[in-house]
């Protein structure tokens, strides 16, 4: 996992190519264990976040495609897509190839 200080410092871009990647690389792991924590994971966000459909994160990871032009990135501490993905690939083995 990179240093917090390092990801701190990235620009949205760097953030969302870097959750893209990490996301892909879980679907290739186990897409069915995948999206059921996914599911569970966004139903915590729903009853937590009221506004969630205006985080571009959000959208990144259940894939969908927003109607409008979002101004918010991610969601704050543990609820972060961001957290949520790193603890994904912590927790789900690797794929054996």
């Amino acid at each position: 996992m990179e240093n917090n200080l390092e990801n701190k410092f990235e620009s949205e871009e760097e953030k969302m190519s870097r959750a893209v990647k990490m996301r892909d690389e879980l679907y290739e792991r186990n897409f069915v264990v995948l999206q059921d924590a996914i599911v569970d994971y966004v139903e915590d966000i729903r009853a937590k976040h009221p506004d969630y459909l205006e985080y571009i994160f959000y959208h990144m990871l259940i894939g969908s495609t927003p109607k409008y032009k979002l101004s918010k990135l991610d969601f704050e501490g543990e609820d972060s897509v961001m957290n949520f993905l790193e603890k994904q690939i912590q927790e789900l083995p690797p794929k054996n190839k």
